[in-house]
């Protein structure tokens, strides 16, 4: 690797590029094989072993053992420079290529939202998992002390920008330019470069349903069609709920405690009734409640029936 950068600032500018072709949700097949990927370090050699396990039985099928020069210092939030390369040269040695990494160190849980197991999925082209020792960025409750338990990490005193564009382009030519406008994420730490970390969008508002949705909207909605119009959180600081009303896809409620997955929640269905496009929405949890005018001028007020609002936070 003769460009491997030699920079804190070229090492950054790498993990800003990069992260965007992270994948955060499962785009996988079925895993037969997972591996272990850890790192260590002999003089200025970093050393990398691979092991690989059938899956479920975790029966060891393949090793291997790699070493390379740790050309870049030892500096929390970057160490996929040091031992990246002794990875992927671990990797190559393998007989089994496996179907998941598990890596001794962080994924997104990480300032620029990519650890060194982002660095190998993305380079290698591997689904990768983070699993660290000690947390980089961020809080989190205490974790139960069960196998499988986990819980949210909250992403404290990072600054995020939700933005709507209810127009869109007006046509069915371009995914980055939909025809219908969508919701967006920005991280907004760094004012002067703003990123895109999620897209709150619905199946209707993707572009390979376009078409469906432009003869579903025929000449309603005053050529809106599906767009998002306005939206809300719950509460300005670690917001936990985004609620976003659509010309002509009712009101959408969106569980975002983890920005770079938002996830949809609850749907209230608003077909049939022409006055009826939420206005901007009020998220009261402590009501269980969402109130929005709509463009028609009436009030309404969303009742979540018990249990459920509370099984959506405890999720």
């Amino acid at each position: 690797m003769d460009d491997w950068p030699t920079t804190f600032e070229e090492a950054q500018a790498i993990q800003e590029r990069l992260r965007s072709q992270v994948i955060t949700s499962d785009d996988f097949g079925e895993i037969r094989s997972i591996a272990g990927v850890d790192a260590g370090y002999e003089g200025d050699l970093a050393r990398a072993a691979i092991v690989v396990l059938a899956y479920p039985s975790l029966e060891p099928i393949d090793y291997a053992v790699a070493r390379r020069p740790a050309r870049f210092p030892y500096v929390p939030g970057f160490l996929s420079f040091r031992e990246t390369p002794a990875v992927l040269a671990a990797l190559e040695e393998l007989r089994v290529r496996p179907d998941m990494l598990i890596c001794d160190g962080q994924g997104i849980a990480h300032p620029r939202r990519f650890g060194i197991a982002c660095h190998i999925a993305v380079l290698s082209g591997l689904p990768a998992i983070g699993c660290a020792k000690s947390l980089l960025t961020g809080r989190h409750d205490a974790v139960p002390d069960e196998r499988g338990a986990h819980v949210p990490l909250t992403y404290r005193g990072e600054d995020y920008l939700m933005v709507t564009d209810e127009l869109g382009s007006g046509a069915c030519s371009s995914a980055e330019h939909p025809q219908f406008g969508y919701g967006r994420i920005f991280d907004i730490r760094d004012p002067r470069k703003p990123s895109v970390v999620s897209k709150i969008m619905t199946e209707a508002q993707a572009f390979e349903n376009c078409q469906t949705a432009v003869r579903a909207a025929g000449n309603n909605w005053q050529g809106f069609g599906v767009g998002t119009h306005y939206c809300n959180v719950d509460r300005r600081d670690n917001p936990r709920l985004l609620s976003c009303g659509l010309w002509g896809a009712g009101v959408r409620l969106f569980d975002i405690r983890n920005p770079w997955r938002p996830k949809e929640v609850a749907y209230f269905d608003t077909a049939g009734v022409d006055d009826l496009v939420a206005g901007l929405q009020r998220i009261d949890v402590d009501k269980k409640e969402i109130w929005f005018a709509s463009t028609g001028g009436q009030f309404y007020v969303l009742k979540f029936a018990d249990g459920v609002l509370e099984q959506i936070l405890n999720d």
